[in-house]
């Protein structure tokens, strides 16, 4: 997808959300360009990596039906593409970790514990497999 269509989504959803206590990007920003132009655009946001044991993402994948080759490459591009955005998060005091290894309710109540005490939007980063997509509609639902 080219930048400036992903821009035109990222801007609409945040008119949409100014009245909510926070905003969650899920997958978003995939690139330090991207975090860069996010950081103009919104101020006052965390990064929580959601971070699991390849293991333990490879059999959630495998448990979904994919096979096991296409779950280990998805985790080598997950590792490739992200560090360097991982990275970058760390030098700017934006990145928090959350294991995404226990339960889905622990995991919940472990990213709204981070979001209750930073009060801020959120940007979720974690491979396919670390529980992310259900981690947001727990939070979605919480917060509504």
């Amino acid at each position: 997808m080219e930048d400036e269509l992903i821009w035109g989504l990222v801007k609409a959803e945040l008119k949409k959300a100014q009245n909510k206590p926070f905003v969650i990007f899920e997958g978003f920003p995939r690139t330090v360009a991207q975090a860069d132009r996010l950081n103009e655009l919104v101020k006052f946001y965390k990064v929580i990596s959601v971070r699991v044991p390849e293991a333990v993402a490879e059999s959630r994948l495998v448990a979904k039906g994919w096979n096991k080759e296409k779950a280990s490459a998805e985790w080598t591009k997950w590792v490739t593409q992200f560090e360097p955005l991982i990275v970058n998060y760390k030098t700017l005091n934006r990145l928090r970790y959350l294991s995404g290894a226990s339960d889905e309710e622990q995991v919940r109540r472990n990213a709204l514990n981070i979001i209750e005490r930073q009060r801020v939007n959120i940007v979720l980063l974690g491979p396919s497999g670390a529980g992310k997509n259900t981690l947001v509609a727990n939070l979605l639902r919480d917060s509504s």
